[in-house]
């Protein structure tokens, strides 16, 4: 009881500095929206900045981990601050700084999607739809393709997790490796009724077509 109540309370309080800190933005206080940003990070990790662009996001999953469940509505007030941080980069004309922690915001999305499978919540997925859309100019590393592919899987895009794993095998240094996995998810939506399917944006008559060439391609590189 105790532990739920200072979580909550932890909430409220992180939820109160993201409105103040949002305010701040809009009004272009740039300077004082950082040092709110960083104030907040110090109090939910005990980190700056620097070092939570330089974590990775398995690490900072890690960090908010307590008895085996992750601390998911946290997760989600850091990926909210990187957001806020990297529209201030932009506005002041760093697009670099800007993307790296949006594509980190992205990252730390993706983690809480993980975590939350079928379930995750609307405003979850509305966050990474609009990051990937920011994003995709610069381009997604590897990395981030991976966990988007499992995303749109979970979520029933079936085309888009086939597209962003076809495009993440041009780009693997171990391209059979992610053939293998390309074929587990073929075969995954094999279980899938015609419906969902179609749905999914993949008919059975596509998948099973899809499924048969990389089969011949894993034979032919074997």
């Amino acid at each position: 009881m105790y532990q739920e109540d200072y979580v909550l309370r932890m909430i409220r309080m992180f939820t109160q500095a993201l409105a103040r800190i949002l305010g701040l933005v809009d009004h272009q206080n740039y300077s004082q929206a950082q040092a709110a940003i960083h104030e907040v990070y110090r109090d939910l990790f005990g980190l700056n900045s620097s070092s939570i662009l330089y974590l990775p996001e398995a690490e900072l999953v890690e960090m908010l981990t307590f008895a085996g469940e992750v601390d998911t509505e946290r997760l989600r007030v850091l990926a909210e601050l990187l957001i806020l941080e990297g529209k201030i980069n932009l506005a002041k004309g760093d697009i670099g700084e800007g993307n790296r922690r949006h594509l980190k915001a992205l990252n730390v999305l993706l983690e809480i999607a993980a975590v939350h499978r079928e379930a995750v919540s609307p405003s979850i997925a509305t966050a990474i739809e609009n990051l990937v859309e920011d994003l995709r100019e610069a381009g997604l590393p590897p990395e981030t393709q991976a966990g988007l592919f499992f995303f749109y899987e979970d979520s029933g895009q079936f085309a888009r997790a086939r597209d962003e794993i076809l495009d993440y095998i041009q780009k693997s240094k171990t391209p059979d490796e992610i053939l293998r996995h390309c074929v587990a998810f073929y075969r995954r939506l094999l279980s899938k009724s015609d419906e969902e399917l179609s749905a999914g944006g993949l008919p059975r008559s596509e998948v099973e077509l899809g499924l048969k060439r990389l089969l011949l391609r894993l034979e032919k590189e074997e």
